[in-house]
């Protein structure tokens, strides 16, 4: 029988990212765009996404009991650590809203300094795009970014301003766009076609896109086409923040909030069904009403029910996903696609690592997955994990090199390819 290792981390991070729930202030929602051009902004027939009703390729199958416990020795074939290096004359808060990986770099949001940082895969300090002001060429705060893959650019979303601002990869800059309306974050689908997830924020100015969650469109951003309807007059209140946009393996996928499809966006402008996620007897019932408050909700749904906020990762080898139930717990699902086999619940920590912490990125090709940890939970915890008697080299490598005062840590987590 395996030994379970004894918890080193408050069991409070593991829900680090939790849940969010907020409302965007009324007065913001339409007198910023008062001016706006619509013909910039808009094409001159939006449509709804072309839907392939083709059978969805892939069912996961959830088994009820989401209070099963799992070991993390069956998904996890191996982990290591990247602490982020020092930054000249600054230092990152711990919420890194946003992290991606790209040709051996790192690429982190901070999501309260709202700036953006730039390190090489082994954490070393390249550069950060800091904000700079409000004139051309310059902006007040990164609200997201990405990175145009086939052109080798960053972007950068000002909210504030409503700027799309493109930089190269070594931070110089190139060129903007103002935006003419309001959303929360945005991947390339190519060169020339942007997935933009809107959420529900404030576009009541559009009443072509104001009861959607997501539109496309093109360099210009100007919208094309939308998808993702709901009723923004009734069901505004009950806003999670989430990723709902992810690259997979194949490609772009999104997550409706609350819904169980994955849905892929191909370069022919396609949203096909992938992955369904059957909850079974733990699904949200088909009648839920979405038009209430948080508190609301999660009294009338959220300790019986399952339900999803944000998309999964689509690695080579496995689709992980991350429910919320039992009034928001996280319950995490590895689903292994050669076997069909489901690892899925409260994650025992049977292996000697930092812990499992909720999901920022991955790399698809590598079967790895990565989160974070701040570098004050690590130093506050060394001395007695350190004790313990542990031999994992890389777990104590970063303890010994952690200090309070340094930027979080990386963990990345290598999957099995078959479990």
């Amino acid at each position: 029988m395996r030994k379970k290792i004894q918890r080193f981390l408050c069991p409070i991070l593991i829900l680090i990212f939790t849940i969010i729930s907020c409302k965007t202030k009324d007065e913001n929602s339409t007198h910023k765009f008062s001016d706006f051009d619509r013909e910039k902004v808009l094409s001159e027939n939006i449509e709804s996404f072309s839907v392939n009703e083709s059978e969805i390729s892939t069912t996961i199958k959830v088994p009820k009991n989401l209070n099963n416990e799992f070991y993390l020795s069956d998904v996890i074939d191996s982990v290591w650590y990247v602490k982020l290096g020092d930054i000249p004359s600054d230092i990152m808060t711990d919420n890194l809203l946003k992290i991606k990986i790209y040709k051996k770099r790192i690429y982190v949001l901070d999501g309260k300094n709202q700036d953006l940082y730039v390190f090489k895969e082994n954490g070393d300090f390249l550069f950060p795009i800091y904000s700079s002001g409000m004139g051309p060429g310059e902006f007040t705060k990164v609200s997201s970014f990405s990175i145009v893959p086939d052109k080798d650019q960053i972007v950068v979303f000002d909210d504030r301003l409503s700027k799309i601002l493109y930089y190269t990869l070594d931070g110089q800059f190139l060129k903007e766009n103002r935006i003419g309306f309001r959303f929360l974050d945005f991947e390339f689908i190519d060169n020339n076609t942007i997935a933009v997830d809107l959420n529900k924020t404030f576009n009541d100015h559009i009443p072509e896109i104001e009861n959607n969650q997501l539109v496309m469109v093109d360099s210009t951003w100007k919208i094309i086409s939308k998808a993702a309807p709901y009723d923004a007059s009734t069901e505004r209140g009950l806003f999670f923040s989430g990723k709902t946009l992810r690259n997979g393996i194949d490609g772009l996928t999104y997550l409706q909030p609350f819904t169980s499809t994955v849905y892929s966006i191909d370069k022919s402008k396609i949203v096909q069904p992938k992955i369904f996620i059957d909850l079974d007897k733990n699904a949200l019932p088909e009648n839920t009403k979405f038009n209430m408050s948080f508190d609301d909700f999660m009294g009338t749904y959220g300790l019986n029910h399952a339900f999803l906020v944000e998309n999964g990762y689509d690695l080579k080898d496995v689709y992980y996903f991350e429910m919320h139930y039992e009034g928001g717990k996280r319950r995490y699902a590895f689903h292994s696609k050669s076997t069909g086999n489901i690892f899925y619940g409260i994650p025992n920590r049977d292996l000697e690592i930092l812990g499992f912490f909720h999901i920022s990125t991955s790399i698809p090709e590598d079967n790895v997955l990565i989160s974070y940890v701040s570098s004050e939970e690590i130093a506050a915890t060394k001395s007695s994990i350190l004790d313990y008697g542990i031999k994992d080299k890389n777990l104590i490598d970063v303890l010994e090199k952690t200090y309070d005062d340094d930027n979080p840590v990386l963990i990345f987590y290598k999957l099995r390819k078959n479990f």
